[in-house]
């Protein structure tokens, strides 16, 4: 996807002049931002941030909608997010958390000890990671709960969850 992006980013960025406008959101994987942000000094359009709604977890439809003006040539937004785990049309198969006391990556050995899967990390969602003012070297937890997890399943990881956040300093 990064190489994909990065190519389609110098081919449109060849036709900006500056004050044209690329629109990139904190949601994004850095391989669907770094492209951007690259072509933004070579080529001269300015770049704009949205940001992803904390209660949500989404971009807001209205943020979206107010953020691209008359110059905005691109609007680069995912569908779904690394950082958040949400997609952007209301469905979350995947949720992202941290714990107190807790790295990431302890936690994730931690479920993987009881069989259940997580990824520890910033996913390559740096905007988002840092607008929740997140280590970038730990990141958050994510776990997917899809829509084919059985209720028993996703009762199970809650527990887990539960159990190793209130864990001090991990196993």
């Amino acid at each position: 996807m990064t190489e994909l992006t990065f190519q389609i980013s110098r081919a449109l960025a060849r036709s900006f002049t500056p004050g044209d406008e690329i629109v990139v959101t904190t949601m994004e994987h850095e391989g669907n931002v770094s492209p951007w942000l690259i072509a933004a000094p070579d080529f001269g359009p300015t770049v704009r941030w949205v940001a992803f709604d904390e209660e949500s977890w989404r971009i807001e439809p209205a943020a979206l909608a107010a953020a691209p003006s008359g110059r905005t040539r691109v609007v680069a937004l995912n569908y779904a997010s690394n950082m958040t785990g949400s997609i952007n049309d209301d469905r979350a198969p995947t949720v992202s958390m941290t714990c107190a006391g807790r790295s990431r990556d302890s936690l994730a050995a931690g479920l993987a000890r009881r069989g259940i899967n997580g990824w520890s990390g910033h996913n390559y969602a740096f905007a988002g990671a840092r607008q929740l003012g997140l280590d970038l070297a730990d990141g958050v937890l994510r776990l997917g709960l899809a829509h084919d997890n059985p209720q028993r399943e996703v009762a199970a990881a809650l527990e887990a969850l539960r159990e190793e956040c209130s864990a001090p300093g991990g196993g």
